[in-house]
């Protein structure tokens, strides 16, 4: 008979940083890893995510930025299989990852995230890692068109939109503290641990709610 007093809990996902991602020095082309996509995870197949580069930069790097952490990983099937992607510069890629950084509000510096070019067992192809840390608490991050996105697990909401673009007459650090305090005293009402979702994503649904009104 089972032991009545036993109380099985989760293990609790361990937070994200650049350090500890970084699980492989190579890659073999058509095989499949054991990870799948994680609330930090995230995976993009083949050139055509290579030549949408910026768009990703933007939807991916501000759920990371907003949620904890996580890597965009190009050249790898959401199944895990690993395809790579052909490289014609390094210093493009940087310099395009850079610039829609730069563009974010707040601007995100290189101190943010890091850029490895992972080689493959065929030389002429690579898998691109993005390592994005998680944002400051008390900063809301939007690409350069304003948009902000919240990651899931394994999934990415958005685009929503900052909810100063509706108050623009309220001074937007004083908004920020007060509905992050707003959030914190949510998670203490209502969870007895820290709440997945984050304290941010209080702020995300208020600024939905007005965004509807």
């Amino acid at each position: 008979m089972a032991d009545s007093s036993m109380v099985y809990t989760l293990t609790p996902e361990l937070s994200f940083s650049p350090s500890t991602a970084r699980a492989k020095t190579t890659y073999k082309i058509g095989s499949k890893l054991v990870n799948t996509e994680t609330r930090h995870t995230e995976y993009k197949v083949g050139n055509f995510a290579l030549n949408n580069l910026e768009q990703h930069i933007r939807k991916y790097g501000s759920a990371f930025l907003n949620s904890g952490g996580g890597t965009l990983t190009i050249g790898i099937a959401d199944d895990g299989t690993v395809v790579g992607v052909n490289i014609s510069s390094e210093s493009r890629i940087k310099r395009i990852i850079s610039d829609e950084f730069k563009a974010f509000k707040p601007s995100v510096g290189s101190s943010y995230y890091e850029v490895d070019f992972v080689p493959t067992d065929e030389w002429d192809r690579f898998i691109i890692e993005i390592h994005i840390r998680a944002g400051e608490d008390d900063e809301i991050y939007a690409d350069g068109e304003d948009k902000m996105y919240i990651r899931r697990d394994g999934s990415v909401q958005g685009p929503l939109w900052p909810l100063y673009r509706y108050l623009e007459n309220v001074e937007l650090r004083v908004y920020k503290m007060c509905w992050v305090a707003f959030g914190k005293v949510l998670q203490i009402k209502f969870c007895s641990h820290a709440c997945p979702l984050g304290v941010k994503f209080w702020t995300y649904i208020v600024a939905y709610c007005l965004k509807l009104n």
